[in-house]
Order: C-alpha cells, then structure tokens, then sequence
C-alpha cells in the first residue's frame, strides 16, 4: 500500500484556491445585493444604476481573472 504524504500541501491548495475563488464570488454578491436595493429604492432611474453598478463588477471581474492566472502560474512550475 503507498501511504499519500503530501497533506500539509494539499490543504494549502485547497484553503487557497478557496480563497481566490470566494474573494470574487463575494464581492460580486455585495455588488449584486447593492444594486437589487437600488433599483428598489430608485426603479425610475434602472440603467443609472445598472451602469453604477459596471465599473465595480468588470473590476472585480479582471481582478479575479488575474488572481487565477496567477494561482496557476505559481502551482504549475
């Protein structure tokens, strides 16, 4: 039987993997709950707040982006 001797290694992929995975997930659920209360408060003006809403989202989509691209440079050498 080959005993697996790479666990401190494994949970270090795995804790951050989920962090780069959660820390977009969750800011795109903030902006996503910030803008159904904003068309809300204010229905009249939707594509105002629509287009508020586009710069932090295509932000934190490219930041995102590069935080996985990053994550697989470092672990695939």
């Amino acid at each position: 039987m080959h005993k697996f001797s790479y666990w401190h290694e494994g949970l270090i992929f795995s804790l951050i993997f989920f962090i780069v995975m959660a820390i977009p997930c969750g800011l795109i659920a903030f902006f996503g709950s910030r803008l159904i209360y904003n068309l809300g408060q204010r229905p009249s003006n939707d594509s105002k707040v629509h287009m508020e809403m586009l710069l932090p989202v295509g932000v934190t989509m490219v930041l995102s982006f590069g935080l996985l691209i990053a994550f697989y440079k470092f672990f695939s050498d």
